[in-house]
């Protein structure tokens, strides 16, 4: 298992981004988590998001080791 901190600060999101992001909810985000596992078919996963002054923070548990972008 493998617990990592990802973080995803808005200043390096565009505007049309992150407005799309924030109009669509939470499953937007979880389909962002997805990039992360390319190779692995079912991305079996748990995380929590952290709303943070500079953007939001994920903490993901996940089988396999995330991809690094």
């Amino acid at each position: 298992m493998y617990l990592s901190k990802i973080t995803l600060p808005t200043a390096r999101l565009t505007p049309q981004r992150l407005m799309d992001m924030m109009a669509r909810g939470e499953y937007v985000m979880h389909q962002w988590l997805w990039e992360l596992f390319p190779d692995v078919a079912q991305r079996q996963y748990l995380y929590r998001r952290e709303t943070l002054q500079t953007g939001f923070c994920f903490y993901l548990l996940s089988a396999s080791a995330p991809a690094r972008s």
